[in-house]
């Protein structure tokens, strides 16, 4: 059976914004994707809370996307397609993030990807647009108004590497806003979006082979 690995932070992990805790595996959409393929693909879970794209996260390597990901590689190496959903928390105000860093890390991380499985579909999400409600909930010690105005610029660079390098581009922020809880995570509603729009991306992939 074909496998799809699901690599990203807390919003893939499954981060419920009202209390906390992980959403269920029928609630998380992981888990609303595998339901709505009909169990045609193993989904593999690689969700982080907390975890970076482009920086060396102080939590430790499995935040680390840049030193986790060969390992997790060496795991699961007989992938089909790889969904690629991290760079919200290279945002926080203490990386400083730029664009050149931003484009260096995207690079680097496909490098990783293709050097395992050059055949692979990579389906790329980027980050969280932030909003004013990002200022004042749980993780307002973390992000600030450059945060914000670095969420917006980001967009452009997903979108333009996956045209260059012929990855699928999958702009969750055309259909789903972070909950107002803390401006970061997706309550229950959205994943269901988010399980529905991989769906139809994947099939297409499907259709194509």
């Amino acid at each position: 059976m074909k496998k799809i690995i699901c690599f990203g932070d807390s919003n893939t992990y499954g981060f419920n914004p009202k209390n906390s805790k992980r959403y269920s595996i029928n609630q998380r959409w992981t888990g609303l994707l595998a339901k709505s393929l009909q169990n045609t693909f193993i989904i593999i879970e690689e969700g982080c809370n907390n975890r970076t794209a482009f920086f060396t996260s102080p939590d430790g390597k499995l935040q680390t996307a840049q030193l986790y990901l060969p390992e997790c590689l060496k795991k699961h190496n007989d992938f089909d397609i790889f969904i690629l959903a991290l760079g919200t928390n290279d945002l926080q105000k203490i990386f400083k993030l730029n664009k050149n860093i931003a484009q260096n890390g995207l690079k680097t991380l496909l490098c990783k990807i293709r050097a395992i499985n050059p055949f692979a579909h990579i389906i790329l999400i980027p980050p969280v647009v932030l909003n004013n409600e990002i200022l004042v909930g749980g993780f307002n010690h973390q992000f600030d108004e450059r945060s914000i105005d670095s969420s917006i610029w980001i967009q452009k660079i997903y979108e333009d590497f996956a045209l260059q390098e012929n990855c699928e581009f999958l702009d969750l922020n055309k259909h789903i806003k972070p909950s107002p809880f803390d401006g970061l995570h997706f309550d229950k509603k959205s994943h269901n979006t988010i399980a529905k729009r991989l769906t139809e991306v994947i099939l297409k992939i499907k259709t194509q082979k």
